[in-house]
């Protein structure tokens, strides 16, 4: 009987742990390697790799477009880098070095931090180098969305 228990207990121990762990909150994709927490993620055969609150990227020699699950969007601009931690009731959004352009979805929760100075704005760009200013940017042409294909018929 005693057996059959510890048998079990590896299988409890599985799902409480897969209960508390950490959901992601999005997806990074890069033409080039990035640092995800200080490990070297390859863009070499994978297309996206998951971030989770707590993450910090690092962008190297390309920029990284991270897709969050609320529809909101980031570009993360070569040499820079961002810290994802939770707000409590949203995702919070630190640009600690370097430009990262932003673009919050209507529903979204997030906030974006400039360096921990928070920007009101719900698109823009928020760069370390603007630090002090309080400004953001306005958006690039990247964001726009393009209009709709033009029929033949």
């Amino acid at each position: 009987m005693v057996m059959r228990l510890l048998n079990y207990i590896p299988i409890a121990a599985l799902a409480i742990g897969m209960a508390y762990a950490a959901e992601p909150v999005g997806t990074a994709s890069s033409s080039d390697q990035f640092d995800l927490n200080g490990v070297s993620m390859r863009a070499d055969g994978v297309s996206s790799w998951p971030v989770m609150s707590g993450d910090e990227i690092r962008s190297i020699s390309a920029p990284i477009l991270v897709r969050f699950q609320d529809g909101s969007r980031m570009t993360i601009s070569q040499q820079s880098r961002v810290k994802l931690s939770d707000g409590g009731d949203g995702l919070n959004v630190n640009v600690t070095g370097g430009d990262v352009q932003y673009s919050l979805a209507p529903q979204s929760l997030m906030r974006v931090f400039n360096g921990g100075t928070a920007v009101s704005s719900r698109s823009g760009v928020a760069s370390t180098r603007n630090q002090g200013t309080g400004k953001t940017v306005a958006p690039r042409a990247e964001f726009r969305t393009p209009p709709p294909p033009i029929s033949s018929k």
